[in-house]
């Protein structure tokens, strides 16, 4: 696609997924409408990952990180701490 096409077709499959209930029908138009931003016409090229990194002892069970927060204690338990 050249210049400006790539918007009708964008355009086009965002009104598809937006107008029907079918979830297969959505993630075929909302996969095919990312298709275009990322690689046929570079739209947006994504620059940054956002990583978090966390450190537990060995002895630290069952410690899971959220996305939303890096603190989740609910499951957690110590086990072979000397």
């Amino acid at each position: 696609m050249s210049g400006q096409a790539w918007v009708a077709d964008y355009n086009e499959l965002i009104f598809k997924a937006a107008s029907t209930s079918d979830e297969n029908v959505r993630i075929k138009a909302f996969s095919n409408a990312e298709n275009i931003l990322l690689y046929k016409d570079s739209v947006i090229a994504p620059i940054l990952y956002r990583v978090n990194n966390y450190y537990a002892r060995k002895y630290v069970k069952n410690y899971k990180p959220t996305v939303i927060a890096s603190y989740n204690y609910k499951n957690v338990y110590i086990d072979g701490r000397k």
